[in-house]
């Protein structure tokens, strides 16, 4: 578990690291330097030593807020990697449609929702499949009979 973000770094390709630093720079802007140094000190180590990664850093990032620092890179790598490979393509994922479904519930706001149901139906159509309740991931919730109501009412 220690050196979770060693192998993750370890991992990833030259592209990949290249984006991180993108990524990082246009959403971390005022704290991106200390998780760009931690980043490139990791990176380049040949073994992962936590006292010793500790130690080379102590004069940017504090002993007492270290893991939290190493918590949020970490949560950027993977929301980077997340970014780079899967929110690029034209069509929405599942998982995207199941988000802002969602946003519209928690912001009880049903055209937000209504226009993300439809776009999950449009998928599951185009991919042949009936509209499944479950594949939208609201089994046993409030959100899966008013999805259900909804796919009978507007589709037949």
């Amino acid at each position: 578990m220690e050196g979770t973000i060693f192998a993750l770094i370890q991992k990833m390709d030259k592209s990949e690291k290249r984006n991180f630093k993108l990524y990082i720079s246009k959403y971390e802007s005022n704290k991106s330097s200390n998780m760009i140094l931690l980043f490139d000190t990791i990176n380049n180590l040949q073994e992962y030593k936590e006292e010793e990664l500790k130690q080379s850093l102590i004069d940017k990032i504090p002993k007492k807020s270290f893991n939290y620092e190493k918590f949020r890179l970490k949560k950027l790598i993977v929301n980077s990697l997340t970014d780079l490979h899967f929110n690029r393509g034209k069509e929405p994922t599942i998982g995207e449609i199941i988000n802002k479904i969602e946003l519209g519930f928690r912001l009880q706001m049903p055209i937000i929702a209504e226009e993300w149901i439809k776009k999950g139906y449009k998928l599951q159509r185009k991919n042949k499949q009936a509209p499944k309740i479950s594949s939208f991931g609201f089994q046993e919730t409030k959100q899966a009979n008013n999805l259900h109501c909804f796919f009978n009412i507007m589709y037949p």
